[in-house]
Order: C-alpha cells, then structure tokens, then sequence
C-alpha cells in the first residue's frame, strides 16, 4: 500500500488523487471493494450515504484491483475528461462533479487529466490510511502551471510546490506556527479582529447596497477574509482586504489572486504548450503571478 500512497494527495474536496499510470501499482486487498456500491451509513456527507449506480462489483475475497480495473467517466486523447470541468455549466461546481462521480462510481474512482491518472477517494478511512502512510516525504505532485512559472521566472518556492526535503524543512516550521498549542495561541486575538472585520464590511454592504447585492458578492468576500486571515498568519499584518475602503494596492493584489486562480484551471493540462506558444491563458497565468510576487515589495 505504501507504494499508492506515497502517490496520492488531497484536494479541497474531500477526495484524493493520484497521478498513475495503469500498470504502476494494484491496490491492496483491503481496497478492493471500495469502488463497489456501499450501504448507507451515517454520514455528513452525503456521497457517502448513496450507492454507486454505475460501480463495478466487487472484487473476490483477496483478488487485488488494479489501477485500470477501477471504473470512472470516459477519457478522451490526450486531453483526458478534464475538458468536462471546463463546460460552462461545471465551472466553478468542480466539487459538485466529482460528488456526482461518486455516486455513480462508488467511493472510489478514476479519471484522466492530460497523461495523469486521477484516483478520488470520499471514504474517511482510505484518506485517513493514505495519511498514515505517506512517510516522511510524501508525494504531493504541485500544480504544474504553479511550478513552471516559479521555475522559469526564478521565483521561489513554497509549501504548495515544494518537494521532498524542501516541502518538509517548510512544513517543519509552518506547524510550528501553526500546530503547536502555545504558539497559536497568539493568532486567537488577531483571527477576531480579522472576522470581526469581516462582519463589519457585510453589515456595511448590506445596509447601503441591499440584501441581494450582499449575497451576489458573497463569494467574493469570503474570498477577501481568507486572504487578510492569510496575513494575519503569515506576515502578522493586516493586507486591508476588509477596510470599508480598500486601498486600490490592495484591491489590485486581490484581483491578482482571483485572475490566477481562474487562469489556472485552464493550464491543468499541457501547461507547457500554453507557455510555448504563449496563448492567452498563460499570459493571464504570468501577469497575475507577477503582481502577486511584485506586491509585499511594494
């Protein structure tokens, strides 16, 4: 198990995906079945409480499951199915497809984004296990736009594209930050002030631009408050997202931040064509990650 482990990572959905190719690893006994329709259960999450309406039966008792026996959406050349998540009725619902893959499919399954194989596991065990034994360097293959342009422009990296040693000696000293009771203590006074922030800036919206215009910008807000939480963490400032007012370098980083992650999506697959040939996306992907480097220098 270790093997498939040390190749899986998380995403923000619950699920868990690793980059393989068919004939590089079979899954142990214990997973054999996890593909499979389940039982209810009690659960928050209601992937869980429902059964794979497509799902593969079961494996025999002891018969191991290779990667390319776990059943998922189709794969077109090349491309993969990534080109599902960019329809205009699924962007921004990312989540709420792959939810909809996990009934269909069962706990779990694969799909293929470029050359990479993708395994998206929603069962609290089999996350839990894959923690247990990724060893003292797991691997947690980056986004590979993230990597590229870092390598290119000669811009460091951090803990989300960082690998092995390096991605430990910055582990190491995040969660001292952050892990570690006596030392989080400290950001309890400061996270309030952020949230209570945050409560003014809404009540200020709704009372001058209405209930509706508050929910439309909801999102956006959120967005705001995670950034100045961020700061608050990580520089022990406040960046102003959440003034009444936001200075306009502030506002530019924050749309910095939105433009990257919207370029983004679409460099998932062949982020190295889109470089060579410099198309639109990439030159969205670099400008936003040139203001957002340029900008605590300012």
């Amino acid at each position: 198990m270790a093997t498939c482990a040390r190749k899986v990572l998380p995403d923000l959905y619950l699920t868990m995906s690793s980059r393989l190719k068919p004939t590089e690893c079979q899954w142990v006994a214990r997973f054999r079945s996890h593909s499979a329709p389940v039982e209810p259960q009690v659960s928050s999450c209601p992937v869980l409480s429902k059964t794979g309406e497509g799902a593969r039966e079961s494996a025999p008792q002891g018969e191991l499951k290779s990667m390319h026996e776990l059943d998922g959406p189709p794969a077109w050349p090349f491309v993969g199915n990534f080109l599902s998540y960019l329809k205009k009725e699924n962007q921004g619902r990312m989540h709420e497809v792959q939810a909809e893959h996990h009934k269909r499919y069962g706990r779990m399954f694969r799909e293929k984004w470029g050359s990479n194989w993708q395994v998206h596991v929603s069962d609290p065990r089999l996350i839990e296990e894959v923690y247990r034994n990724n060893g003292r360097y797991p691997n947690r293959p980056s986004i590979q736009a993230w990597v590229l342009y870092r390598d290119t422009y000669r811009k460091s990296h951090g803990l989300a594209t960082a690998q092995n040693e390096d991605w430990y000696r910055y582990r190491m000293e995040f969660g001292k930050r952050i892990l570690d009771p006596k030392a989080a203590r400290r950001f309890v006074q400061p996270f309030n002030a952020v949230s209570d922030d945050l409560v003014r800036r809404l009540r200020h919206i709704r009372d001058t631009l209405g209930d509706l215009h508050l929910a439309r910008t909801l999102p956006n807000e959120l967005h705001n408050w995670s950034l100045e939480a961020a700061g608050a963490l990580l520089f022990e400032t406040r960046l102003g997202c959440l003034e009444i007012d936001i200075p306009q370098s502030t506002q530019d980083f924050i749309n910095a931040t939105r433009e990257m992650m919207v370029a983004t999506l679409y460099l998932i697959v062949g982020e190295k064509l889109h470089k060579k040939f410099n198309t639109g996306y990439w030159k969205r992907h670099r400008k936003a990650w040139d203001k957002i480097f340029t900008w605590p220098k300012n």
